[in-house]
């Protein structure tokens, strides 16, 4: 399996959407969490001025492929 391609978080005050493009299965055991290309997810109550770490990693039927990390800070107001 390969690392999530195309990750990046574009933060606000007090939520980041987080946007990230699945790597695909590796052989016969595709990747089944998440499904789709260009993924967003928003993460919200976040506070202020704070630098949040966000990991994910591709799921297979067999597996937890390599993980993908990146850092976003949210604004200050």
């Amino acid at each position: 399996m390969r690392v999530p391609k195309g990750r990046n978080a574009l933060p606000s005050a007090t939520a980041a959407s987080i946007h990230w493009n699945p790597a695909g299965g590796h052989g016969r055991h595709p990747v089944t969490q998440p499904t789709v290309k260009g993924i967003t997810r928003v993460v919200d109550t976040l506070k202020l001025a704070k630098a949040y770490t966000f990991t994910m990693a591709a799921v297979t039927a067999t597996s937890t492929g390599p993980a993908a990390t990146f850092t976003a800070k949210t604004a200050a107001d």
